[in-house]
């Protein structure tokens, strides 16, 4: 957003470049298609509103001159035009609508997006190790998706898609279950947690606060691997011993 914003007016002002008002010219009167109708767009659906480069003071009326015709000047212009007028704006929208987004309940964990996302910039594997095994980041994978569905996900093992429920746990025989089921109560899968997080955390807990423990923001390195390799090897135990769908 930040660069089609930059890119737009970069055209649009004159203010940096001696070709920029033909070009800006010719763009604005074809019918439709060019970049500037698609730039214009994008802006108007998104409802991103930013001051110009102009507008925005950054520079008197003589550095713009100068910005015309050097390339450097025009270069570190906009740089700090995009850094520090365009992006915070184009940043805080992202949040806006991350918050409202972050609404949405996790219902198979009791839990809106929300108490495991703090943050829309929240990967929760800051602290991994970037030298982690192969194995290892597939756990991470598997975790991720399980964290932001609360689904089953049956698409990441021969499946076509995600799905809530399957009619049977294939660990324990209970009926339309969940990936909660899984990973929180079935006694399937109470060896696997004992090994992976057994020194860490207990299943004999409230749901609520055991799905924001396993699914939260980054804990350490140590016990956020523990995680992922426990809600891995859970659901890929069950899922390989039943139907996906």
């Amino acid at each position: 957003m930040a660069a089609v914003q930059v890119l737009w007016l970069w055209h649009k002002l004159a203010g940096c470049s001696a070709s920029a008002p033909r070009m800006l010219t010719v763009a604005r009167n074809m019918p439709d298609g060019t970049w500037w109708h698609a730039a214009k767009t994008t802006l108007a659906n998104h409802g991103f509103v930013c001051p110009s480069l102009i507008e925005s003071e950054i520079a008197p009326p003589e550095i713009l001159e100068v910005a015309r015709h050097d390339k450097a000047v025009r270069r570190t212009l906009l740089r700090r035009y995009k850094l520090t007028v365009v992006q915070p704006r184009a940043l805080a929208r992202d949040d806006r609508e991350f918050v409202m987004a972050a609404q949405k309940d996790l219902l198979g964990f009791q839990l809106a997006v929300q108490h495991v996302f703090p943050n829309r910039v929240c990967l929760a594997w800051e602290g991994a190790d970037v030298h982690l095994a192969t194995s290892d980041w597939e756990c991470l994978r598997w975790w991720a998706v399980v964290r932001t569905t609360a689904c089953w996900p049956c698409q990441m093992c021969g499946g076509t898609s995600s799905v809530d429920l399957l009619d049977e746990c294939p660990l324990c025989g209970e009926v339309q279950v969940d990936v909660a089921h899984c990973l929180h109560v079935c006694p399937g899968t109470e060896s696997l947690f004992n090994s992976c997080l057994g020194n860490f955390m207990s299943r004999q807990i409230d749901a609520q606060i055991f799905f924001a423990v396993l699914f939260h923001t980054s804990v350490g390195p140590t016990l956020d691997l523990a995680r992922a390799k426990y809600v891995a090897a859970a659901v890929r135990l069950a899922l390989s011993l039943g139907e996906t769908a």
